[in-house]
C-alpha cells in the first residue's frame, strides 16, 4: 500500500512538472501565426509564399518591410515579377 502511495505521489509530481514547462505563449502560437524573415519568404514553395497571410507574416518579420517605401521597393522588384514567373499558367 505504501508503494502505492509513493507512485502515485511522483506520478503526479511528474505530471505537474511538464505541464509548469510549457509556458501559454508556446501553447497558442501556430506557425501560421509566426513572422517570417525574407530569406524563410524566398524559400517557401510558390504558392504558399504568394498568399496574403504570409505578406503579412513577412511584414511582421522584417524590420525594414513595416516602413511603406521599403514595402514598395520588395513588393516591384521581387514580388511581382517572382509571382508572375510563378504563378503563370504553362
Amino acid at each position: 500500500m505504501k508503494v502505492l502511495k509513493i507512485l502515485s505521489l511522483l506520478t503526479l509530481l511528474f505530471a505537474i512538472e511538464g505541464c509548469r514547462k510549457k509556458s501559454p505563449a508556446s501553447l497558442s502560437a501556430k506557425p501560421e501565426d509566426t513572422p517570417i524573415s525574407l530569406a524563410e519568404w524566398r524559400t517557401m514553395p510558390s504558392p504558399q509564399k504568394y498568399e496574403p497571410e504570409v505578406l503579412e507574416r513577412l511584414k511582421i518579420g522584417e524590420p525594414k518591410m513595416q516602413n511603406q517605401k521599403e514595402w514598395d521597393v520588395f513588393y516591384h522588384a521581387e514580388f511581382e515579377p517572382g509571382r508572375k514567373r510563378d504563378l503563370a499558367s504553362p
